[in-house]
């Protein structure tokens, strides 16, 4: 008679053993790795976008060191003038949709101004939105070598914000200490 091998020996069962151990031992490590590759990599982009933020931040760093560039900005963003100038602003209406929506009714017939009468007279009418406050546009005045700005003596319209009442500071702390004055300037005049 013969005898059969057992399909499942004790060599082979040994074996399945360290075959286990050694993937329950190297599975942590394996793990661990990987999660360390993912954070160097999410690390390096942060980096990258950190180096980016530093260049914009050193070159407005170099705007705001240029006297050009600040009363540029002061001419344009608070309407400083030199004295003796005299600002001019524009004030450029924006129009509103009703009203171009009313351009357009009174472009048609008349019957066809009759039937629109007649369809909006069946439904709710539409509130009409208030149009947007107009902007207040840079002052357009020739640049002259004078020394020091100075402010716009009066407000131009009931709806244009004061001008702050300093004259344009030369250093940038004192820069940032006056733009923030005019804000609170402008919120209080504007009642908020």
């Amino acid at each position: 008679m013969l005898r059969r091998k057992p399909a499942f020996t004790s060599r082979a069962a040994v074996l399945a053993v360290v075959v286990a151990a050694l993937a329950l031992a190297l599975a942590a490590p394996v793990r661990e790795l990987l999660s360390q590759r993912a954070q160097v990599s999410s690390l390096n982009s942060s980096i990258a976008s950190s180096q980016q933020q530093i260049a914009q931040l050193q070159k407005t760093q170099k705007q705001l060191a240029n006297p050009s560039y600040i009363e540029a900005q002061a001419r344009d963003r608070l309407h400083y003038v030199f004295p003796g100038q005299v600002p001019y602003v524009t004030l450029t209406p924006t129009p509103s949709p009703a009203a171009s929506a009313a351009a357009a009714l009174a472009s048609q017939p008349w019957y066809g101004q009759l039937w629109a009468s007649v369809e909006g007279a069946g439904g709710v009418t539409p509130t009409p939105s208030p149009s947007p406050t107009p902007s207040l546009a840079p002052a357009l005045v020739p640049r002259s070598s004078a020394p020091a700005l100075a402010p716009a003596s009066a407000p131009v319209s009931d709806s244009a914000v004061a001008p702050p009442p300093a004259t344009l500071p030369t250093t940038l702390p004192s820069t940032l200490a006056s733009l923030a004055a005019a804000s609170a300037t402008a919120a209080a005049g504007n009642g908020l």
